[in-house]
């Protein structure tokens, strides 16, 4: 069976989870060791900083209700100081300031526990495909600079024969 393109992509994946409660951080783990290539799990915004330190990842799952620190409250810590990863809050807590304040730090998406591994996977391979098109959007941009350039440079060959007559038309 052939992998579609959100799959290889997913199958590529560094996720890193960070959830007190050793159930949720159990299921993920095994749910998500299926189909990314990596998943860490952390007990505590403390030891997730930790993990940050030594690895990038592509995703993290963040819980915000955590006895240490919130998870909203860490992710703008993470941001200020440069976090590019793409971050999907979850919780079970949810109202609407919640949500609102979860995407004003830059939380990519938002899960309401209790939740299906299918929807944290659907939510993952999301922020993926986000990710490839700012890539590529970013190569495409590249590239249209570069070709501005070129075209303005092209009046400044050098030579008079006919050879680079035909060359500059």
């Amino acid at each position: 069976m052939q992998e579609t393109g959100l799959e290889l992509g997913l199958s590529a994946a560094a996720v890193l989870v960070v959830d007190d409660e050793p159930g949720i951080r159990h299921f993920l783990e095994k749910s998500l060791s299926k189909k990314c290539a990596c998943v860490d799990v952390c007990d505590s915004t403390k030891a997730a900083s930790e993990a940050l330190d030594t690895r990038g990842y592509d995703v993290i799952i963040l819980d915000n209700v955590m006895p240490d620190q919130t998870g909203l409250d860490w992710l703008f810590e993470q941001r200020d100081v440069g976090l590019m990863s793409d971050v999907i809050v979850m919780t079970a807590y949810a109202d609407l300031d919640t949500a609102i304040e979860a995407i004003r730090v830059g939380a990519s998406d938002f899960i309401l526990k209790p939740f299906r591994s299918n929807q944290v996977l659907n939510a993952i391979s999301k922020c993926i495909a986000k990710s490839e098109l700012k890539r590529q959007n970013s190569v495409l941009k590249h590239e249209l600079s570069e070709g501005k350039d070129l075209m303005r440079q092209r009046d400044s060959l050098i030579g008079s024969s006919k050879t680079s007559e035909d060359v500059r038309s």
